[in-house]
């Protein structure tokens, strides 16, 4: 099984912080330090017709908006595998975009 995971992600918020910092970023995640992953409860603003929001939060408090494309409904431990690493690469690059327009405009 793959312990290291890389992501592309749309946003993060490290430990402390009290601000989102937006902006396209990549980090690779060892899967044995991730507590949570779940969708994102603001989907009707961020998600787009075929990629989904997810936040992904870390052990040490960091927390990543990042997207899966046409990720099903399936458990969220799948997206910390080889299929939600795949599905995080094909998400569409406009969305990045997108979620910047919305959290700079909250």
């Amino acid at each position: 099984m793959k312990r290291i995971v890389h992501f592309t992600y749309a946003a993060i918020k490290r430990y402390g912080a009290k601000r989102w910092t937006i902006q396209r970023g990549s980090i690779e995640i060892n899967i044995n330090y991730v507590v949570s992953v779940g969708q994102c409860e603001l989907q009707g603003i961020y998600q787009s017709s075929c990629d989904k929001p997810y936040i992904v939060e870390l052990s040490n408090g960091t927390k990543l908006l990042a997207y899966f494309h046409s990720y099903g409904t399936g458990p969220e431990d799948k997206l910390l595998s080889d299929q939600g690493e795949a599905a995080n690469g094909l998400v569409d690059p406009d969305v990045y975009g997108k979620v910047s327009f919305y959290m700079l405009n909250q």
